[in-house]
């Protein structure tokens, strides 16, 4: 099987636990980027996905503004997928998983 690639939106306390599979099945799942307003939760993602800076981001805009560099997309806010989906043109598909 392919190890996939992700981009978690929001990483408060759903965010994290959603991208803790990554860390449980390291050979399935990468975090490859955040987009986290707080600077907190987007250092923790960072330290525990070992995301280079170049892929953390404060708001989902500055992501969206990004060429795809992830094979979908974790959202896990309460609003801006579809601002990233529509507005982006990027082709990231977001995980419905946990719905």
């Amino acid at each position: 099987m392919k190890k996939l690639t992700a981009v978690v939106v929001g990483y408060g306390g759903r965010g994290a636990a959603y991208a803790k599979y990554a860390i449980d099945h390291p050979e399935e799942l990468d975090i490859v980027g955040v987009a986290e307003p707080n600077p907190a939760r987007r250092a923790s993602a960072a330290q525990w996905h070992n995301i280079p800076e170049n892929h953390q981001y404060a708001t989902w805009q500055e992501l969206a503004s990004q060429p795809k560099f992830a094979d979908f997309l974790c959202q896990r806010t309460t609003c801006g997928f579809q601002a990233i989906d529509k507005g982006s043109g990027r082709g990231l598909p977001e995980s419905d998983h946990g719905r």
